[in-house]
């Protein structure tokens, strides 16, 4: 099936937690890795299964890419797959370098969480 898979009994905030990922930077070829937090709210009472949302986390981090736009493909994943009315993305990783390891992290909104809709405007 698809994205939908469960019935959600109350309104609110989904958050799935420390999905874990390893991925490699294309911008500088190092590797990254770390864990993902993912938030979003249903639409119309419809939920994601939670390995789901684990399973679009790791097929997009098998891509080379940034922190910054993992955590916007996750994003528009769920969003175009799910349709809530909103996404939230944060991750939290460690990048691999010279000198040790670098902490990133990388952020990502959609719907009823991006910037403009904060402040009511959707």
């Amino acid at each position: 099936g698809g994205l939908l898979s469960h019935t959600a009994a109350r309104p609110g905030v989904v958050l799935i937690r420390d999905i874990p990922f390893f991925s490699t930077a294309e911008d500088n070829l190092l590797p990254f890795y770390g864990r993902c937090h993912v938030g979003y709210v249903p639409a119309g009472g419809a939920i994601v299964g939670l390995s789901k949302v684990a399973r679009v986390a790791e097929v997009f981090a098998r891509r080379m890419q940034t922190p910054a736009r993992l955590a916007a493909d996750i994003a528009a994943a769920i969003d175009e797959g799910a349709k809530p009315r909103g996404v939230y993305v944060v991750l939290e990783a460690a990048q691999m370098g010279p000198f040790g390891p670098t902490p990133r992290t990388a952020e990502a909104a959609r719907g009823c969480f991006e910037e403009d809709d904060v402040n009511g405007g959707g």
